[in-house]
Order: structure tokens, then sequence, then C-alpha cells
């Protein structure tokens, strides 16, 4: 047969034989096949009894699947093994199975391996079909796509693909577990909820995943017949808003408009059935929480039997004279894509596909604007404000934002990225439209709240108070609170009705300086910077060196595990452990004096335990790091599984690590981890908020504001002196550092707790532990001459670092060196710069209808106002930021843009007014003269009249004298 041949064979075989794999085409093949082999030790004429099997195994170089055929099986163990000499029965049969090939992984084939039902593997297995043929993936999950035909025997593993989907619900679920009969009823059981599943075939049976408002993992039963539920895994649910996208519109834009011309739908069209010609239908659901619980309510069929093409174009206008009276008054939903008719298909029921939640203005605007008048969405807001105005103010409890976007980077334990506008991953930012990145709470608080911050091209906080676009507190967390069912605390749901709706009504489908959106940004103010209190930050890296919380830096070089930061009070409990294993020199195969951290374990009061592990140097092609969550391994390859919600904490990798190198654990108390893989090394940042200060044991020391007191034993005594950190490593390591070490049962004696490491193939703490090893405790170790490793060499790479040094001139590695002065500087970068106080004036409101010259408010920074077209400016025309952190008082009065017509009659009514106390005093003044005047003009016509006169009669000649009298 050809090559090409054979790759086709092989790849319908693989993907119609195990779950998951419907997409898999092989680039790679090797055959090999056993004919006819006998056993070792045989006699003479044994040479018959033969053994014929065949392995082939393809990969894609991503997803890895072993076929096994097994054609004849008639010796079963060598006579070193027991097997009889004549026929090779007997003894201990041979180990069925297989490893990774590195030794880091092993899988035992039950109940065939080294048991005599070996034999059976010729009859059992069944995959496509034929007897003797079993297959398996063997990259990084083994999964078993054969049923187990003796689950008393070995372990009833359940083997799921999908292995997550939208908590919504309709998920079509592959399952192989126990071996199917069509004549047995087959039952699953997610969490609570029993749904009935579909057969397929003896190895594969499918199920419908129902409606369950939760995320994370959750547990999955399934049984055949009446028997108990004992076939048992784990299914993630996600959360709709960061669901895999399986249903969108192309036009995203559109979708948040109230009349666009047309969308375009598009959606998978294999997770519904591989017929492109099979019907489809779409439908509008909305989902609402005035009820005593949330409920998903149908609205419309949008169009009925469609061919399956994945793509349909939706005319919103075609909807325009609908009366959905008792849907009306919801703002969003989501569109839904399923099969017409599934028997058709060949199932008893239809999957599901979701869109993710959209707004539905798109459909709801014309009844709206029918029933509800022109100012419709001006009433939607009123109303929303009047429901808001009965709950509880939040926004207080919530933590602040950092004030710069280094800040909010650094702060690790209480921020993470947001999906709706992540510089790595969605630059998008839709309803952020001026930012550059956004970040969120990583874990919602008690109350199920979060807070929201963005960021601008300058790497400054965007407040509400001067776009509406800036981030902001939520109401309702979009991982939602627990209990995940109850109303304001269902994942995004939740979220959609309590904030982001508003944000439609108020400001997105109103002018956004109308009152309605002013008081959105009001109810809804991104809060300054101003009581940002960055955390604190302690590491571990290289051979292993630790900078504590008070920066004091010393080496301790122990293998075992050991505390790194305890903390065990009313207001705080974590536990954060590291193991430190002892460091080998690849090239010459050599154990040296010398350890390196190689896992991390954590867990807080009440949250899920999360250990993440540093991969052997042969499994690191894909992963770099293995993450457990529980003891159960985790992923986050995939976009939409970035970021993943546990019970109490949120694990997360960067969008633009494709590797796992890079994970970051984040608690609800806010505190947070950081492990990183560089050169094949481990390093570890633990980021504490203040709340923790005072309350920390452990080798990453007490935080207390001084060095003093960080090399405290479990009992409280300070043995070494914080002086001799860096060279007396002999009794940091006797006296300090070995005291911190945890077994897997607690010491009464020493308050530390117990191991959180998940223990494989019989190992335990103790397993990692050893009290007499002497590690290299010279600060600057000597560089032999014997050696092509030089003083110069290492300078060159370390500098001034005296651990970059240590660990050069230990391993002569200088990978080692590199990870080690990488992670060294960036720690101390991290502590100096990321996590340093920054003073600022806090929040200046920008006027309504005006703008600012600038929205930083660090100190120096002058701010001045500006209005729109049409307004005049009253008031303080600019501010300063003192170094007080106190923006300049405003003599002039608080800044305001007034409408200019409403100014100019002000400046008009002013004049007049003005005028008027000038000219009316004066005219009342000039009256009263005048009336004076006249008053006493007629007061001295009315006195001579009066008068009496007499003539007084002179000598003859002279005239007459008149004389008055009174």
């Amino acid at each position: 047969m050809e090559e090409a041949a054979v790759k086709e064979a092989l790849t319908e075989d693989i993907q119609s034989g195990i779950i998951g794999a419907e997409f898999f085409t092989p680039k790679h093949v090797i055959i090999i096949t056993w004919r006819n082999v006998t056993f070792n030790g045989g006699s003479t004429g044994t040479k018959k009894i033969s053994n014929t099997f065949q392995a082939v195994i393809a990969t894609d170089e991503i997803l890895t699947y072993c076929l096994f055929n097994y054609e004849q099986l008639k010796w079963t163990s060598a006579t070193n093994a027991g097997g009889g000499p004549g026929d090779g029965l007997g003894g201990i049969p041979a180990f069925v199975g297989f490893n990774a090939g590195n030794g880091t992984r092993a899988f035992e084939y039950m109940p065939y391996s080294q048991n005599a039902r070996i034999t059976n593997l010729v009859y059992n297995g069944q995959v496509n079909g034929k007897s003797g043929r079993h297959i398996f993936r063997i990259d990084e999950e083994i999964n078993s796509g054969v049923c187990n035909y003796e689950p008393g025997l070995s372990s009833p593993e359940l083997f799921l693909s999908p292995q997550s989907g939208n908590m919504l619900g309709g998920v079509l679920v592959n399952m192989t577990g126990p071996c199917f009969s069509k004549n047995q009823r087959i039952k699953a059981k997610f969490k609570d909820v029993e749904v009935t599943c579909q057969y397929r075939n003896r190895n594969h049976a499918t199920c419908l995943t129902p409606r369950i408002f939760y995320i994370g993992y959750i547990d999955v039963f399934l049984t055949i017949g009446d028997g108990a539920f004992q076939f048992a895994t784990q299914f993630y649910l996600e959360p709709p808003d960061e669901a895999k996208e399986v249903v969108y519109v192309k036009n995203r834009e559109d979708i948040h408009q109230t009349n666009p011309l047309s969308l375009d739908v598009e959606w998978s069209t294999g997770n519904l059935t591989y017929n492109q010609g099979a019907a489809v239908s779409l439908t509008l659901w909305a989902y609402r929480e005035t009820g005593p619980l949330p409920e998903i309510v149908f609205v419309d069929s949008l169009v009925e039997s469609v061919p399956n093409k994945g793509s349909y174009t939706i005319t919103p206008s075609d909807y325009n004279n609908r009366n959905n009276w008792d849907t009306r008054d919801i703002g969003f939903g989501f569109i839904q894509v399923n099969l017409t008719n599934p028997a058709a298909e060949g199932l008893t029921d239809t999957p599901t596909l979701w869109s993710r939640p959209i707004p539905l203005g798109w459909y709801f605007q014309p009844q709206w604007q029918r029933y509800d008048g022109p100012e419709w969405a001006r009433m939607k807001c009123d109303n929303w404000m009047q429901r808001e105005d009965r709950l509880n103010t939040f926004a207080n409890s919530v933590n602040r934002c950092p004030c710069t976007l280094g800040q909010a980077l650094a702060d690790k334990g209480r921020f993470g990225p947001d999906p709706s506008c992540d510089m790595n991953m969605n630059t998008g930012c839709y309803l952020h439209k001026e930012s550059k990145h956004c970040v969120r709470s990583g874990v919602p608080n008690f109350d199920g709240n979060g807070q929201q911050c963005c960021y601008d091209n300058d790497n400054y906080l965007i407040l509400t108070a001067d776009t509406p676009y800036g981030g902001s507190p939520a109401r309702s967390h979009p991982f939602g609170g627990f209990p995940y069912f109850d109303t304001g605390k269902v994942p995004s749901l939740s979220h959609w009705v309590n904030d982001l709706m508003a944000y439609y009504f108020c400001c997105r489908w109103q002018d956004p300086e109308t009152e309605g959106c002013w008081a959105y940004r009001k109810l809804r103010s991104s809060q300054d910077c101003a009581g940002y209190q960055s955390p604190n930050a302690s590491g571990v890296f290289g051979d292993p060196h630790f900078i504590t919380f008070d920066n004091l830096e010393y080496t301790f070089n122990g293998l075992g595990e050991y505390v790194l930061v305890r903390v065990n009070n009313r207001a705080n409990q974590i536990d954060i452990q590291g193991r430190f294993t002892q460091v080998v020199d690849e090239q010459r195969a050599i154990r040296l004096r010398a350890s390196e951290l190689t896992s991390v374990a954590m867990k807080d009061n009440v949250s899920s335990t999360v250990e993440i592990q540093i991969r052997n140097i042969e499994a690191r092609w894909r992963y770099r790091l293995d993450v457990l969550v529980d003891h159960n391994r985790v992923y986050f390859d995939r976009p939409h599984q970035k970021v993943q919600a546990f019970r109490g904490v949120t694990v997360y990798v960067p969008g633009n690590i494709h590797n796992q190198s890079n994970v970051i654990v984040q608690f609800q108390s806010g505190a947070g981890v950081e492990v990183v893989e560089s050169m094949g090394h481990m390093s570890c940042r633990v980021l504490l908020p203040r709340s923790f200060m005072n309350s920390t044991r452990g080798l990453m020391g007490n935080w207390s504001g001084t060095q003093d007191d960080d090399f405290t034993t479990p009992l409280g005594d300070i043995p070494v002196a914080p002086q001799s950190g860096q060279t007396n490593f002999d009794a940091i390591h006797r006296l300090f550092g070995l005291k911190w070490v945890v077994k897997d049962s607690e010491d009464p004696e020493k308050p530390i707790g117990r191991s959180l490491f998940y223990h494989e193939f019989g190992r335990s703490s103790s397993t990692y532990y050893n009290e007499t090893f002497q590690p290299i405790m010279d600060r600057k170790p000597t560089i032999y001459s014997n050696t092509t490793l030089t003083p110069e060499m290492v300078n060159r790479v370390c500098s001034l670092s005296y651990q970059c040094y240590f660990d050069y001139a230990i391993t002569g590695n200088r990978d080692f060196a590199t990870s080690t002065r990488y992670s060294e500087d960036s720690l101390k970068t991290l502590k100096s710069d990321g996590l340093k106080p920054l003073i600022t004036c806090g929040a200046l409101l920008t006027p309504r209808h005006g703008h600012k010259s600038s929205r930083q408010y660090i100190i120096g920074t002058r701010v001045k106002f500006f209005c729109e077209p049409g307004y005049m400016i009253v008031g303080e025309t600019y501010r300063d930021c003192s170094p007080n952190g106190v923006w300049s008082y405003p003599e002039e009065g608080e800044t305001t843009c007034v409408d200019e017509v409403v100014y100019n009659a002000h400046r008009a009514a002013l004049t007049a007014g003005i005028s008027l106390a000038i000219i009316v005093p004066l005219v009342v003044i000039g009256a009263c003269l005048i009336a004076f005047l006249l008053g006493q003009k007629r007061k001295t016509e009315a006195n001579f009249l009066n008068k009496r006169y007499v003539i007084v009669p002179l000598r003859r000649g002279e005239p007459l004298i008149w004389l008055s009298f009174f």
C-alpha cells in the first residue's frame, strides 16, 4: 500500500476509533510489527508458540495516537518470570502498557497487564469493529478509546471529548468508559443533573450537557442499566462570555446598534453535524433575573430549516412588527443554532450552539419605540437607576485601581487581563475605545463584586469622570459569585443585567452628554487611585536564592518541601510551599552540591489546591510547566481557556504565552503567586497586599518593615542575625532553613501545616527530604583552573550579582546563571518600579460639555479646561497638582461649561443688573435732590407769603427799609 493510502486509511481509523480525534490528520506515521515472536527461555520446539502484534503511532506534532493490533497471543510469560519452558504460560504475565519514552509518564493497561486475562487482548478492543484492536491518545493526556470490560478489576475511568463547554448546556459530549449496549439505558450525571445518553457503538456514547449555572470543574458520573454511577471524571463549565465562540455575528459593530441593516450570523457546523445539508434553525433567547430564580426565556424564531452551511444573514427589519409583550423588558440575550430534525442525523436530541451574550436593541428597538415612545432609552436608563438606588452601595468594597498600567500589570494578585480589552489577545476594546489595556479583579469579592481599570496610551488610568470609555466597578463580577445560581451571582449573565446593559441604555443608545449617561458614569464611576496601595513582593530563584518582603537577600540549598509563606490568623489564611530537588549536570550525568526549585504548591483557607511543576527536560517540547488543581492536570493552550476559575482561586496564563511557561495564581484575599520558567529553571514570586503585613512566616521572611526578624523559626526564635544573610550560609541552612521543612502529616510541635504537594507513584514528602545533604556554603565558590570556566566569563555574565556568580561557579551552566540573573533583576525591578507608590492628586472632574488638556493626575501636572463649541467656560480655567498630592484651590470657583445662549443671557442680565445698580441709585439720588430743591423753593415762597413786614421811615429823601419779623 502506498504511503498516501496508508495515511488516508489510518486517518479514517483514528477519527472514527477514538473520541476527540474528529479533526485529526497525521503528519508522521510509524508502524512496527512483531510477527511470530516466541518467548525467552523456551525449550526446543517452542518456536511455533509465538505472538503476533503491531503498534501504529501517528502524530500531527501536537496530538499523538497509537493503535495496538493483537493478532495472536499464544504465550504470556518468559521462563524467568515463571512461565513454563514448554508453553510460556503461567508465572507472571507480561507487562502491557507504555510510557512517554522519557521516564516522565507511564500507563499500565488494566486488567490485562501482568494478569492471566492478557490473552483476551486478541478478542477485546473492537476499535473500528475489529477484534484485537485497541487505541489510545498518548501525548499530554493518556486517553483510552476502548471500553472497560471489567471495571471491578481496574480504575473505572471515564473519558470525555470535549472536556469543557458552555454552562448554558447543549454541548454534545462523547464518552468512553463502560462497554455500551444498544439494549441498556445509559445515564450521565453532570454535578446533580441527570441526563439520558445515546448509544453509538460498544466504545462510544454521546450525552448533551444540561444547563447548570456554575463555572469551573464539576463531577461527571456515568452508568449503564440500573447500576450505580461508577465511572467518573470531571468537566469544565465555561462562562458564556468567555466560552468558545461557536455562534457569532461577523459584522461585530452592527450587533451593538439599534437599527443595523443586516446581521451576518456564522456558526461552527461540525459542532452540530458533519452533514452540511442538514436543516438547522436559528432562534433568539433572552435572560432575566426578575423572578425568584434566574431564567433563560424563548423570544422568537429567527429562521427555520436552513442548510447547515455555517452562515445566514438576518434582516432585523423583518421583525419590526413583532409584539413580544412578555420579553421586551429584557435587554440582552443569545442567538441559538440547533438541528431542526435531529432524528435525520441519527440523534435522539439536538446539540445546541449558543452565541456569547449580545445586546438586543437590533431586535427590540421598534417595540420599545412603539410602546415606550421616542424616549425609550431614557426610560429604561431611569428604571435601572431607580433599581440601583434600592440596592446596597458596593463600590467602596472593591479594590482600588492602580494609578498606572505598570502598577496594574505588577499587581498580579488582585488584577488580571480583561478579555474585552487585552493588549495581548483582544485589542478591539469596543466598550473601551480609548484604552490600551484593561484589567479586572482576578477573583470576585465575597459579595460577588469586581473592579475594572482601563489605561490609555500613556499608561495612565482612564476615569469615567473624563470619558464613558473608562473602566468601572461591577456589582456582579464576570465570574459571578458563590452560589452561582443566585440572582446577581450568575457568571457573565448577572454582570450583563447589573452593569453592562445600563451602559447601553444610558450611554450607548443615548447621547453621552445626556443626564442619564452622566448619572450612569456617577453610579459606575471609575474610582481614582488616590487610595491605592501597592502590594509587596518576595521571591525565590536559582540555586535557591531568596529576596524577602523586607528585601533581605540570602541563599538556602535545602532538599525537600518547605514553607515559603504561611499566614494563619483571623483575617487571612494561606500556605505557599516550595519543593527543592538536587541539581543534575545533564552533560556529565552527575548530581551537584546544589538544589533548585522544581515545584510550588499553594492553598488558602477555602480554595482549591494549586500546584505548579517544572517539566523534565525531555518533556518540554510543548509545555514548560505542569499545572495541577486539586491533583488534576489543567491546560491553558486554548484562547477561551487562558483564564480558568476554581473554588476561591483563579489561574491564568498571559495571552501571549503559548508554551505554559508563565502561570499566575490569584486568591480571593488578594494574594498572588507568579511562577516563571526561564531556560529550563523555575522561579517564584509571591505578592501580598498590605493586609498581610506583620503576619507572614516562612523562608520568605516576616514582612514587618524590618529585616531583623526575617530569620524567625517556626517556634519564634531568631537564631541568625540578618547581617550575616549573605555570608553565613551554614548557620542559615542548619538553624533556620531546615526548620521550615513540611511533612505529609502536620507536626503538632511546629505550626507550619502539612505538605500540599501531590505525590505520585508511592512517593511522599520524605522522598525529597535529605537532612544530611551538604551543599556548597561559600558565597563566592572557587572556580578551579582545571575547568574551562574562568572568573572573567562569570563576571561577563553576572557583573555584580553574587547569586548569578554562585550558580555559574557551581553548575558551570551559563543558562542556569543567565536564568538566575534574569529572575533576580526582574524581581528587583518589580519591587523598585512596578510596586513603587505613586503620589497623585486624585480625580479632577471634567466639566460637562467640556474637556481637559490632560487626564493625568501626577505631581506637576497642569490641567487646563476647555468647553465645546456653543458653551462658555465659567470658573477656574486651570488647576495644578501640587507636591503634597492636592489640586490647587479653584479661586474662581469650580469649572463649568454653560450654554452660550444661557451664558449671554446671564451676561446681559448681569450687565443690566450692574447698570441698574448704578443708574437707579443715581436716579433716586437725583430725584431726591430735585425733590429737595423743589421743597426748598416752595418753602421759601411760603415763608415769604406768611411773613409780617414794618416800614421804617428814615430821613427825608432816603428809601424806605423793609423789616421782616418772624
